[in-house]
């Protein structure tokens, strides 16, 4: 079954890292015409810092995700976007509680990918922001 045939669940399954699994991620929804992904991300206690916050390498781990997940689920299944460069704004702290991601596709071409990435906290409101640039490359199914 090619990826025109797939559900973007199960896209999704076939796709996730297992470092991305570490994070807790789980597949919410995706717009195909909007080129947004929601997920949700359930990270450990362990990943707090001396404050009792989720540390930032954390938080950018999440948003990575949630933006080359965007980026995946416009894809066929034969090609990956390895980050090249981001930049994260962090806004506030994030509690260490269930969070949700949303990425989105801002420009997808032949060979390079801007992607824009949002944490949010259970209230809604955004705790930090990334803009992403990656290559689309070919990969093994």
């Amino acid at each position: 079954m090619d990826s025109e045939q797939m559900e973007p669940e199960q896209i999704f399954e076939r796709v996730l890292s297992p470092g991305a699994r570490s994070l807790g991620t789980e597949f919410v929804a995706y717009d195909k015409a909007e080129r947004i992904v929601h997920l949700s991300f359930s990270p450990k206690p362990e990943f707090a810092n001396i404050l009792g916050f989720v540390q930032g390498g954390y938080v950018a781990a999440m948003l990575d995700e949630a933006a080359g997940m965007a980026a995946r689920l416009s894809l066929p299944v034969t090609r990956a976007v390895p980050t090249l460069t981001f930049n994260v704004t962090f806004l506030s702290p994030c509690p260490v509680t269930s969070l949700v991601g949303e990425g989105r596709v801002v420009k997808l071409g032949r060979t390079t990918a801007v992607l824009e990435a949002k944490l949010l906290g259970p209230d809604g409101k955004v705790l930090a922001q990334m803009s992403v640039t990656s290559a689309v490359i070919d990969v093994t199914p």
